[in-house]
């Protein structure tokens, strides 16, 4: 309870310091390449964005010791995080953050305000607190690139926090020209509810909730996401079943294109605003649209 207050006190404090504001509409066109890596951190989440202008965002860590899988794809890509994104408090998610943020420049840190009473999420916050730091209250749209829409979600913004950290993940939908991605943390069912009774989440291309779990990726969401391709971020082998095969056989409705960290390694989606490609680490292409 008290990393909570403590973290939601410094959140105030710095809230006024991010870069943020409303997207301006309508957004400039496409100009070059917009890169995202799906990063493998094993049963995880890091997700790497590089939009056309080279600012970047950082979506999740992975666990507590991925620190140096993390860095080893950012520093490839940016010498700098303009933005990091921690979902939610759950260690798969934001417990490595704290080596990142020491291993590369991070100019602003957001986070949901949830806390937990862990080493993990405490190691996180003493981080944090020396960039600029903050929590999502609301839904709220980001200004980082023209030509981008980025449009922070908060499924908890109406009716307060659920009790699962899970459903009060920090979801981004990002729009580049005809094209559009969804990144959804661990959402799971009253998430998703939320979302698509209040958002436009109709996208190209869905990182799967929760690692593929069943409890995600419900037949009513995936009827407002209609996704023509799929990335899990998961473990080889993972000791919870994940991905879950009822969620898979749900995405299997609307796509073959369902791609794996466990299987795959690092994905890499690039985009001009038009054309959509997946390919490994390796550059092999798995899929265009």
């Amino acid at each position: 309870m008290f990393l909570y207050a403590l973290t939601l006190l410094m959140g105030c404090q710095f809230a006024s310091q991010t870069p943020s504001g409303e997207v301006t509409i309508p957004l400039e066109s496409p100009s070059g390449t917009l890169w995202v890596d799906y990063i493998d951190v094993g049963q995880g989440d890091s997700t790497l964005i590089v939009l056309p202008n080279h600012k970047t965002i950082l979506i999740d860590c992975g666990n507590t010791g991925k620190g140096d899988e993390v860095l080893s794809v950012v520093k490839k890509r940016t010498k700098s995080i303009d933005l990091l994104i921690a979902t939610h408090a759950d260690a798969d998610h934001m417990g490595a953050c704290d080596e990142v943020m020491r291993g590369i420049p991070v100019v602003s840190v957001l986070e949901n305000g949830q806390g937990k009473d862990t080493k993990a999420y405490s190691d996180f916050v003493t981080e944090a607190q020396l960039r600029e730091y903050r929590i999502l209250l609301d839904d709220e749209d980001l200004a980082f690139d023209p030509s981008v829409g980025l449009r922070l979600m908060a499924a908890y913004d109406d009716d307060g926090m659920d009790k699962d950290t899970n459903e009060n993940s920090i979801v981004l939908k990002l729009t580049y020209g005809s094209r559009s991605l969804l990144f959804t943390g661990d959402c799971e069912f009253n998430c998703e509810k939320t979302l698509q009774e209040t958002e436009d989440v109709n996208v190209d291309v869905y990182k799967a909730g929760h690692h593929g779990s069943s409890t995600s990726s419900t037949d009513t969401f995936l009827s407002e996401v209609t996704p023509s391709a799929v990335i899990v971020s998961v473990g080889v082998k993972n000791s919870y079943g994940h991905p879950s095969p009822y969620a898979l056989d749900r995405l299997g409705a609307y796509t073959d294109a369902v791609f794996r960290t466990d299987q795959k390694g690092t994905l890499t989606l690039s985009t001009d605003g038009t054309e959509l490609k997946i390919s490994d680490k390796n550059g092999l292409l798995w899929w265009k649209n």
